[in-house]
This record gives C-alpha cells, sequence and structure tokens, in this order.
C-alpha cells in the first residue's frame, strides 16, 4: 500500500498490484507519485509504472475490464500507453521497462536518452532510481529544446524533474556521489548536490 496516495490512487494501485503480480509481470511506481512516497511534497495526479514484460502486464490490464487505454494519448511506439480507472477516475502512465523513450532516429528526433528506463528491482522506485530517470529526462528535454524541436519535455517540466532531484537529495539525506551508467547524468547529479546549500531552480509547472 503507498503511504502518501490519495484513496482513489491507492486503490487503483493495489488492483495493478494484484492484476500484475497474478500475471507474472514485474513493476515499479517511478514519477511524481513515487517521489512522493520519498517525502517530497508533490501533489501528483497520476501514476506512472514501469513494466517488465510489457505484453504480459498489457494483456492483463485489457482483461480486467477496469480499465480503458486513452487512445488520444497512445505512443506510435506501442511502447507506453496511457490507461484510465473507470472506477477511481485514476489515469495510469505505463512504460516498457529497458527501453529508451528518445531513441535517436527510431524516436524521431536526433537525440537519445542517456539512460535507459531501468528494470523494476522494488514496487517503489528507490531514490537513485528516480533521479538518474530525471536527470536523463532533463539531459534530453534541454538536448531537444536547444534544437527548436518541442515534442519532449517543456522547460517547466524539465524545472519540475530538478526541483524533484533536488528534494530527493535533501529529503534522503544522500551523498554526492551516484550510481549511474553515464558520465553526463552523474556530473548533472553533482552540480544539483553542490546547488542545494542554495536555493534550488523554482518550478513553474502544474501538478502531475
Amino acid at each position: 500500500m503507498l503511504t502518501q496516495a490519495t484513496p482513489e490512487q491507492n486503490e487503483t494501485f493495489e488492483v495493478l498490484r494484484n492484476l500484475f503480480l497474478r500475471a507474472g509481470a514485474r513493476f515499479m511506481l517511478v514519477g511524481g507519485a513515487a517521489c512522493r512516497e520519498h517525502g517530497l511534497p508533490r501533489p501528483a495526479k497520476d501514476l506512472d509504472i514501469v513494466l517488465d514484460p510489457y505484453p504480459v502486464a498489457m494483456t492483463a490490464l485489457k482483461t480486467s475490464r477496469r480499465f480503458s487505454e486513452r487512445l488520444g494519448d497512445a505512443d506510435w511506439t506501442g511502447r507506453t500507453s496511457t490507461y484510465f480507472d473507470a472506477r477511481t477516475g485514476v489515469n495510469i502512465d505505463f512504460i516498457t521497462a529497458g527501453i529508451r523513450i528518445n531513441d535517436g532516429p527510431a524516436t524521431r528526433s536526433s537525440v537519445k536518452d542517456p539512460l535507459a528506463i531501468p528494470y523494476p528491482v522494488e514496487v517503489v522506485a528507490p531514490p537513485e532510481i528516480l533521479i538518474g530517470m530525471k536527470l536523463s529526462a532533463v539531459i534530453t528535454g534541454e538536448a531537444l529544446l536547444n534544437l527548436g524541436i518541442h515534442r519532449g519535455r517543456s522547460r517547466q517540466e524539465i524545472d519540475q524533474d530538478l526541483n524533484d532531484v533536488c528534494g530527493l537529495i535533501s529529503a534522503c539525506s544522500l551523498g554526492r556521489d551516484i550510481s549511474a551508467d553515464h558520465d553526463v547524468v552523474r556530473h548533472r547529479y553533482q552540480e544539483l548536490w553542490d546547488k542545494i546549500r542554495g536555493p534550488c531552480i523554482q518550478s513553474t509547472t502544474n501538478p502531475s
């Protein structure tokens, strides 16, 4: 059970947990809701869940008859999706473990994420995994904006990711070193860690 979620989000998450466990699919909560579980006072309107294997989890989801896919949010690559819980009204974003959301020409841009989406290791992603995901998205998002491509994360969303990283550093008393399979991600983390002694980036994004 999630400790910081709304009753509706908790109900949805428990239903999904049972579905995926019965199907033999691994899952992990990431995104804003996971940050909130680690002590960040962060609103989160939806749930973000990493799945492995994705097709097995999707089959279980579709046969449940409780969840409907939001077709307007469908990913043309078939590796992510957004579903709607008809009972609670909660939206859930599902992500395939092991992929790169931005993967160069395969995803219609010249930019490739530094890190792949991690495989599930716990029901709620630990802080270092959340930080790696957020900084990878920040680095890619900034690169796309610098190229004049606006299909990725907005400046506001990037600022929110940076604030989340700063919040996790403080809330979880993290050290200056982080385990990440990319030098740029480690360097960006250390820069933010050094900034914690002063004001962090101010986010202007709406909660999501």
